[in-house]
């Protein structure tokens, strides 16, 4: 299974800067408690941190998918 935070880099960042023309950076933290959390960077600076605990690959891309639809 491929790491969460390779998944992030190499597969949902693209994804994301294609279909987002202003998508700057995506990126996972897990934080010391344990907490999951993709972080998108917008090119004018806005971040959205989006929790994703405990979510495997497949969950972690419809979350963020879905938050960044309204965005």
């Amino acid at each position: 299974m491929k790491d969460k935070a390779d998944f992030v880099r190499d597969a949902l960042q693209p994804l994301l800067q294609d279909s987002l023309t202003n998508v700057a950076e995506c990126r996972y933290e897990m934080t010391a408690e344990h907490n999951e959390y993709v972080h998108v960077t917008m090119e004018n600076g806005c971040v959205y941190r989006i929790d994703v605990t405990a979510d495997s690959l497949i969950a972690l891309a419809a979350d963020v998918i879905n938050f960044m639809k309204c965005k």
